[in-house]
């Protein structure tokens, strides 16, 4: 199966779709160039899949699942960091812990 990364909608099917076992080739959607007549996501799946069925859809690197994990983790921790921060900035006599 293949499918366009666009932004991360598409990480929460690949997993399902990888714990079942199914091969799937996330393309980056720069090398899957979509056909330029009038754009829309059923001609943009169809242009896929023929480019999936030639070969011609190289397949995006995507980490091991602990590492997307640990960046996951990672990227909250900052989020979580940098929202505790700025609290302290507008309310220096509030004690945040």
């Amino acid at each position: 199966m293949s499918a366009r990364s666009t932004g991360k909608y598409w990480i929460p099917i690949f997993n399902i779709l990888e714990k079942r076992g199914i091969h799937v080739v996330i393309a980056n959607p720069k090398w899957v160039k979509a056909v330029k007549e009038n754009k829309d996501d059923t001609k943009d799946s169809k242009w896929i899949g023929k480019l999936f069925c030639i070969g011609l859809v190289k397949s995006s690197f995507i980490s091991a699942r602990d590492i997307c994990i640990l960046r996951e983790l990672t990227r909250y921790r900052y989020k979580l960091i940098s929202i505790v921060y700025c609290k302290s900035i507008r309310d220096p006599a509030e004690k945040v812990v």
